[in-house]
């Protein structure tokens, strides 16, 4: 069983982690990283990863004092308390055109005690534009793995992967006429595709594209396991789904012990039936999309209880319908983040949500000054709706999760 977690966190860098004295600050590393040891994932997917000041896409993201900060912060922990997962993470690309605003990153970490990563990229070093002698790590569009002797990643970077041929033998090129041999710190995740020669674009080159990671199960059925992990730009989301169908990789048949898995915030919300239908280019191909349940959080201002049964701390869910200028009663809206997956059944799925009263942070076994949730229904106490929400919104509660993300993470099964 391989056991794989995405999540959006908001605008992510080194500020997310790194705590300053203030509590605030504290608390919202505790929950991302509190998060995360709960779940223990095997594959961890962090999208929205901030890019810096680098401007060319296929690039390594290496500037200092934003994601790249961030994901060693992370990789560090994850390392440091669970040394037996021999945790590793695929260095970020840039995603996306700068001049367009709307570049990212995606981080993927993996336990390489379980698994190995197969690329399907390499790492290669090019000339600096404008700057004889000098040169950068890219992963070039359309340049699959080749007989072109590859790089390893240096600097920061240079402990990320291992420094091993990964399981499952020799590396293909896209087109499986070739097969080379190449360790795991030579390989990178791939943000390019075509289509009958033709570049696609999502929909525009503009546009980010999905970052393809391929991993091999080192125990066990060893199955290969195709990740494709995306951040669609709100404005084009339909128009992306449609070009993410077209990706030849994404339209063939899983072959035999593969699993294809498309995972992402696709800014489509799955609770809408008149939305639905945008994943309908994908489902036709054999992708089961597998949630539809509220994953996107409202600002603290707006985050209401829900009601006067249950009392203090239960979420309750807004009205999605709602138009967005307008905020929602409630506090969980629209189901934009989202797995899909062919070539395997899911065993278990959830929404990780750790506000209180739910499943992943069920209240506290005692009653406090404030949550006198007994003493209220032995008295009928009715205490005014914004006392309920101001206690419900505070940091140790609403506010931490929200101060993390407006997204909560998801995980599967598989």
């Amino acid at each position: 069983m391989t056991r794989i977690m995405m999540w959006n966190i908001e605008n992510f860098s080194i500020n997310k982690l790194q705590p300053s004295n203030g509590d605030r600050s504290q608390m919202r590393e505790s929950y991302i990283t509190g998060t995360i040891k709960q779940v223990d994932p095997d594959i961890l997917v962090v999208l929205e990863v901030s890019t810096g000041g680098g401007r060319q896409r296929g690039i390594v993201i290496n500037d200092k004092g934003v994601g790249a900060d961030g994901i060693l912060y992370l990789l560090e922990y994850l390392q440091r308390e669970d040394p037996a997962g021999k945790w590793c993470v695929v260095p970020p690309l840039i995603l996306g055109d700068a001049s367009s605003g709307l570049k990212e990153g995606v981080a993927v970490f993996f336990k390489n005690q379980n698994l190995d990563f197969r690329g399907p990229w390499q790492l290669e070093e090019i000339p600096e534009g404008g700057r004889p002698g000098q040169k950068r790590k890219k992963v070039k569009a359309g340049q699959s793995v080749s007989g072109i002797q590859p790089t390893t990643y240096d600097g920061q970077w240079q402990n990320a992967l291992p420094k091993t041929a990964p399981a499952g033998g020799l590396i293909p090129s896209d087109d499986g006429s070739n097969q080379y041999a190449r360790n795991q710190n030579q390989l990178a995740g791939r943000w390019g595709y075509s289509d009958r020669g033709q570049f696609i674009g999502f929909p525009k080159q503009s546009n980010r594209p999905p970052f393809q990671t391929t991993f091999i199960e080192t125990s066990g059925a060893k199955r290969i396991i195709n990740l494709y992990s995306v951040h669609t730009s709100p404005a084009t989301a339909a128009q992306a789904l449609e070009k993410i169908a077209q990706i030849p990789d994404i339209k063939a048949a899983a072959k035999a012990n593969e699993i294809k898995i498309i995972a992402g915030d696709f800014n489509v919300n799955a609770l809408d039936p008149n939305k639905l239908a945008d994943y309908n280019d994908l489902t036709a191909i054999g992708y089961n999309l597998l949630f539809q349940e509220p994953t996107h959080l409202a600002t603290v201002a707006h985050a209401t209880t829900a009601g006067n049964n249950p009392f203090y701390g239960y979420m309750s869910q807004g009205d999605w319908r709602n138009p967005p200028t307008l905020p929602a009663a409630g506090v969980l809206r629209h189901c934009y983040d989202n797995f899909l997956i062919k070539g395997a059944a899911v065993k278990a799925q959830y929404v990780v949500n750790r506000v209180v009263g739910t499943a992943a942070r069920p209240p506290l076994p005692k009653i406090t000054s404030e949550l006198i949730n007994k003493i209220e229904q032995i008295n009928k106490i009715n205490r005014s709706q914004d006392y309920k929400n101001g206690i419900f919104r505070r940091m140790e509660n609403f506010g931490r999760v929200r101060g993390g993300s407006d997204h909560l993470p998801l995980c599967i099964e598989i």
